[in-house]
C-alpha cells in the first residue's frame, strides 16, 4: 500500500470514462489503444492509473489489464445498473485502506461539510490545496458518495446508515401446495389465479406484530375431503397448536 493516500487526476465522470475504457479493452491494454477508443489524451489517463490500480480496478506493468472487479465495475456503469455499480465501487474502495479510513472519519466527526470532507482528502494525500488537486479530491468525494458509504444530510456529508429490515413488516410463509395424487397444473385451476388467506397476528402488548400470509394454491378435483383436511390441518397447527 502507498504511504499516502493517491487521488485521481480527473474529475469523477472522466474517471468513469477511463474505467469504462479499461473494461472495454480488457486485457494488456495500451495508453494508445486505450486512448483512441475512448477519445482521451494517454497523458491524461496515464496519470489515473495509480489511483485505479490502488483500488483494484487494473494491474499490471507498462500495459495494464482490467481487473475483475474493474471489468464488472465498467459493465454495471456502462448498462445503468446503478445498484451493482454501487456494490462494485463499494468493494473498490474496501481495498484500500486509506480510503476506508476516510469513512471513520466522517463518522468520528459525526459529518462534514462537503468542501470540508474534500480538503480533508487532500490532507492525507499529502497534496497541495490548488485547483487541480481538489478535482482529484472531489472525485474521491463522489466515489465515496456512488458506493453508498456517505450521503448528504441536512447539508453535510455523513456516513449511510444500513438497510435495517423494519420489523413490522408482514411475515410471508411458503405458499402450501395440496396434492390429491392427480398430475394437475397448478397455474389452470387456481381460483382467480392465486387465493390466499391471512390469519390474524396475535395481539402483543408491545409492538413488533408478527403477521402471517399464507398463500394456498389448491388443485381442481371433486372430493371435499381434500378441502377438510386442509383446513383441519390448518386450525391444528396454526389457530389451536397442541403440545408435543
Amino acid at each position: 500500500m502507498a504511504e499516502k493516500l493517491s487521488t485521481p487526476k480527473s474529475s469523477f465522470d472522466e474517471l468513469v470514462k477511463i474505467v469504462r475504457g479499461y473494461a472495454h479493452a480488457g486485457k494488456e491494454a495500451g495508453l494508445d489503444d486505450l486512448a483512441k477508443l475512448i477519445g482521451m489524451n494517454p497523458t491524461v489517463i496515464s496519470r489515473n492509473n495509480k489511483f485505479l490500480a490502488e483500488i483494484g480496478i487494473i494491474a499490471g506493468g507498462n500495459k495494464k489489464s482490467v481487473t475483475d472487479l474493474g471489468r464488472k465495475l465498467g459493465r454495471a456503469i456502462e448498462h445503468s445498473q446503478e445498484q451493482d455499480a454501487q456494490k462494485y465501487w463499494k468493494e473498490a474502495v474496501q481495498t484500500n485502506e486509506d480510503l476506508s479510513q476516510i469513512i471513520t472519519t466522517v463518522r468520528i466527526k459525526g459529518g462534514m461539510t462537503e468542501d470540508d470532507l474534500s480538503n480533508h482528502v487532500l490532507y492525507v494525500s499529502g497534496q497541495q490545496n490548488n485547483q487541480g488537486n481538489k478535482t482529484g479530491s472531489t472525485a474521491i468525494v463522489q466515489i465515496l458518495k456512488s458506493a453508498g458509504l456517505i450521503e448528504e444530510s441536512n447539508g453535510k456529508i455523513v456516513v449511510s446508515k444500513p438497510q435495517q429490515e423494519n420489523a413490522s413488516e408482514v411475515l410471508s410463509v411458503p405458499e402450501i401446495k395440496i396434492s390429491d395424487g392427480k398430475d394437475t397444473d397448478p397455474s389452470s385451476h387456481n381460483i382467480g389465479k392465486e387465493q390466499s388467506g391471512v390469519l390474524p397476528a396475535p395481539s402483543f402488548t408491545t409492538t413488533p406484530q408478527i403477521a402471517i400470509n399464507i398463500q394456498l394454491q389448491l388443485p381442481a378435483t371433486d372430493d371435499a375431503s381434500i378441502y377438510e383436511k386442509l383446513f383441519k390441518a390448518l386450525r391444528e397447527q396454526l389457530i389451536n397448536p397442541k403440545d408435543s
